[in-house]
């Protein structure tokens, strides 16, 4: 916050300070949690592979978010832009007999299933020829 806002004209609204510091602390855990990420070019197909696999690992929201609350987070959407056209990458619900996510993927495109399958087809997906870049990732405590 300090190094994006150093220019802003306007003065932090709690403390009067221009910027405010800001702690990455959460006090309480959201039930969901969506990550925007911003691409300066366009990497190569492994390094989206690569990032994707990373980022769909259980995370701990209090080692991420440097204290507070601590809760697991899950990956269960993929939101990709390309050109002018959003598609989705979903994980279906868990079911009432078992609670985890099954390991599985749907492209959703224009309200309609497009294909599914497991982790290494989504990254394929993803990773092909002209790759897929994640635009948001949703995730829900777990």
């Amino acid at each position: 916050f300090r190094e994006a806002r150093a220019d802003a004209p306007v003065s932090c609204r709690a403390c009067g300070e221009r910027p405010c510091a800001v702690s990455g602390a959460m006090e309480a855990v959201a039930p969901v949690l969506v990550v925007n990420l911003t691409w300066v070019s366009t990497p190569a197909p492994a390094a989206v592979a690569q990032l994707v696999r990373g980022a769909l690992l259980p995370f701990d929201a209090g080692v991420a978010f440097d204290g507070g609350a601590a809760a697991t987070y899950l990956c269960v959407a993929i939101v990709c832009f390309k050109g002018d056209h959003y598609t989705a990458y979903a994980r279906p619900p868990p079911s009432a007999v078992d609670l985890r996510y099954p390991p599985r993927w749907t492209l959703r495109d224009r309200f309609v299933d497009r294909g599914s399958g497991d982790l290494e087809w989504l990254l394929g997906e993803l990773s092909g020829a002209k790759p897929k870049l994640p635009s948001l990732m949703v995730y829900v405590r777990v």
